[in-house]
């Protein structure tokens, strides 16, 4: 719920924000400016869906050994 920070932020209250995903989920999404940075991300075409670059291992997130990039949240 964004709009709910938005809304606060303009009118000058105070907000927190409350997320309850797993902790692969939050690593994955904290370390999503670094795979566009290193051209992992945003996928190239629709053939990298099947031309195994889904397999391709991300090594560089920690506590995270061996993940594929087809194993990160798609939302």
């Amino acid at each position: 719920m964004t709009f709910a920070l938005l809304a606060a932020q303009e009118i000058g209250v105070p907000s927190v924000s409350f997320r309850t995903t797993n902790a692969c989920s939050f690593m994955c999404n904290k370390h999503l400016p670094l795979l566009i940075e290193k051209g992992i991300l945003p996928l190239k075409d629709e053939s990298d869906i099947t031309n195994g670059y889904l397999d391709t291992v991300i090594d560089f997130i920690p506590s995270m050994k061996n993940l594929r990039l087809r194993e990160f949240p798609s939302q």
